[in-house]
């Protein structure tokens, strides 16, 4: 049974100046473990500092703190947990430290075990409640605090230095796939487990026949009880100015469906779509390239000046429905409005002439956007056969109107108005796939 897990050490710790504890673990006759879970924990506040996974010669090794006191835990299924105190106040150099478990009392015993990590094959699995200590509130909170995760400061999430491509729950899609909408939302005490999926492709036929090795995805397993539930965050800002920024993402998770609602309304000036964060199309991950994302950018007046007036809208639903393994059916809608209308005013001087020009520049803008996508999966996993359809409807609208005008002490007045206008007809897309192996084609 070793030969399905890496044969490799998988240790981490946290670099602090302190002292190294290093050891075996065995088993009840003596043999050497391979793959057992140690971990230290601090005794003052029961935080986690670090963790370790035994190598196929049942050595670990942990770096510790200076004058503290540790709690060692050491699991490994089948056997009951082995829990040491050190104090690294009473030592001096590196400690070492050599464990054995102990055989079961009684063999039929069920024993429910919460080992930390688990590594299988191309699979990491973190048990969150031993990495947490029940402040978290988000699941990027939790991320932050997972060995070998990464939520660098552009809010994407990397395992080992790659990034995650795609995010799920419970082996579902999260809003397609969307990682910084996850680590945004999901609430920290939903999670009960945390899978890393390693070389992931979608499509598991081709999977062996691409080069997927930087490809990763992120399964969250939630708790019993959060299986079906509603979270999400309203927010709700306002100034004696007048100004004000309604801003909503919220989500309905089930069994057989999921909801989610986002929308984004202000008159501050910023645009309420961000592709980065808010980049709403359902089928930006296609392995068939067609991006049907529709990004508005808001105009900004340039140069010294003020905003007048400024609103934006932004708002998305997407629904999907599962009511067994093989089908799945997704549908979404975007609308994003923005308005806006700047002014500046500046005044040049000519040294020679002593002439003085003022100018004033008017510029307006407004853009909608909006599309409507639906996909329709149908797969057979033991015959591994796909079928998916892909539909969109989207139009664009923008329109720019800017008025220069000029007044000199010396020349007369001077006006330039010039308007852009640019409307996009409705569009339609559709893309289908269809995937079969290659043992039932050859059969053909």
């Amino acid at each position: 049974m070793k030969a399905i897990f890496c044969m490799i050490i998988f240790a981490f710790t946290i670099s602090v100046s302190g002292q190294n504890l290093s050891g075996t673990i065995k088993d009840e006759n003596g043999e050497l473990l391979e793959m057992a879970n140690v971990i230290a924990i601090k005794v003052k506040d029961s935080t986690l500092t670090s963790y370790s996974v035994t190598s196929a010669k049942g050595k670990y090794k942990l770096k510790l703190e200076k004058d503290t006191k540790f709690e060692i835990s050491v699991s490994y299924i089948g056997y009951k947990t082995v829990k040491i105190k050190i104090n690294t106040t009473d030592e001096t150099g590196d400690i070492e430290r050599n464990i054995s478990f102990k055989e079961l009392e009684n063999s039929l015993e069920t024993v429910i075990i919460d080992i930390p990590l688990v590594i299988k094959k191309d699979t990491v699995l973190y048990n969150v409640s031993s990495f947490t200590n029940g402040k978290e509130r988000k699941l990027e909170d939790i991320m932050k605090k997972l060995p070998g995760m990464e939520v660098d400061k552009n809010g994407n999430l990397k395992f080992e230095g790659k990034t995650v491509g795609k995010l799920m729950i419970d082996g579902k899609n999260f809003f397609e796939g969307d990682t910084k909408m996850g680590l945004e939302n999901i609430p920290a005490d939903a999670v009960s487990k945390v899978e890393i999926l390693k070389n992931y492709n979608e499509v598991e036929q081709m999977k062996g026949l691409e080069d997927d090795s930087d490809n990763i995805a992120v399964n969250i397993k939630l708790k019993e009880d959060k299986k079906i539930f509603w979270f999400g965050d309203i927010d709700v800002e306002g100034s004696a100015e007048g100004r004000y920024l309604l801003k909503s993402n919220i989500f309905k998770r089930g069994d057989k469906n999921s909801l989610s609602i986002g929308g984004n309304i202000n008159n501050t000036g910023r645009s309420s779509f961000s592709r980065g964060s808010f980049d709403y199309s359902s089928f930006r991950r296609e392995d068939n390239g067609i991006d049907i994302s529709k990004p508005v950018s808001l105009l900004r007046g340039f140069g010294r000046g003020s905003g007048k007036d400024a609103k934006s809208v932004f708002t998305t639903i997407s629904y999907n429905y599962t009511p067994n393994d093989k089908l799945s059916i997704d549908v979404s809608g975007m609308l994003a409005d923005d308005t806006m209308e700047s002014l500046m005013i500046s005044q040049k001087t000519n040294l020679d002439n002593g002439s003085i020009e003022n100018i004033v520049d008017k510029t307006f803008s407004k853009s909608n956007s909006s599309n409507v996508n639906m996909a329709i999966s149908y797969g057979n996993t033991k015959r591994n056969l796909k079928l998916k359809y892909i539909a969109s409807l989207s139009n664009d609208n923008t329109k720019n109107n800017n008025e220069l005008s000029s007044k000199s002490n010396v020349t007369e007045d001077d006006d330039d108005i010039s308007i852009y206008t640019k409307k996009k007809p409705i569009v339609f897309e559709h893309n289908s796939s269809f995937a079969v192996p290659s043992d039932i084609l050859n059969k053909g």
